[in-house]
C-alpha cells in the first residue's frame, strides 16, 4: 500500500469544492436571468440571492471549515509515515460525509440528515486527530 493513495480523497474533497462553485455559477445564471435577487443587497450581502443560491454559498462556506482541518491531517499523517489503511478509510469515511451534507445541503437542507452527516465527518477528523496525536508522541 502506498502512502501516497491517503492523498486521493484529498483530491476528492478538492473536486468537490471546485463542483459547488460550478453549482453556484449556475445558480447565480439562473437568478439572473429570473431577475431574482436583490440587485443591491448582493453587492455586500450574500442574503440578496434566492434560496438556492444561499444555500450553495452557506455549503461553500462550511467547506473551508472542518475540511481544513482534515487537509492538514492527513499532510501530518503523511509526514510522519503513519498513514496505514486504517487512516485511508477514516478519509474516505469524512470525504463520502462531506459529499452526503454537501448533496443535502444545496438540495432537501433537511436538518437533521445534514447534522448526522456533518457529526459523522466530524467524528472522522477527530480519529485522524487521534491517530496523528499518537503517531507523534510513539515517535519521541
Amino acid at each position: 500500500m502506498s502512502d501516497q493513495l491517503i492523498f486521493l480523497p484529498v483530491f476528492v474533497q478538492i473536486c468537490l469544492i471546485l463542483s459547488l462553485y460550478l453549482i453556484l455559477l449556475q445558480r447565480k445564471r439562473v437568478a439572473v436571468k429570473n431577475r431574482d435577487f436583490d440587485k443591491e443587497r448582493v453587492k455586500l450581502h450574500d442574503d440578496g440571492w434566492p434560496e438556492p443560491v444561499e444555500k450553495v454559498n452557506k455549503n461553500i462556506t462550511n467547506q473551508f471549515q472542518i475540511p481544513m482541518l482534515f487537509f492538514v491531517l492527513v499532510g501530518v499523517l503523511w509526514m510522519l509515515g503513519a498513514v496505514t489503511v486504517f487512516e485511508q478509510v477514516i478519509a474516505w469515511l469524512f470525504v463520502v460525509s462531506r459529499l452526503v451534507h454537501s448533496y443535502i445541503h444545496t438540495g432537501s437542507n433537511y436538518v437533521p440528515w445534514r447534522a448526522f452527516a456533518f457529526a459523522f465527518g466530524v467524528l472522522m477528523v477527530l480519529i485522524l486527530l487521534i491517530s496523528a496525536t499518537i503517531s507523534v508522541f510513539v515517535g519521541l
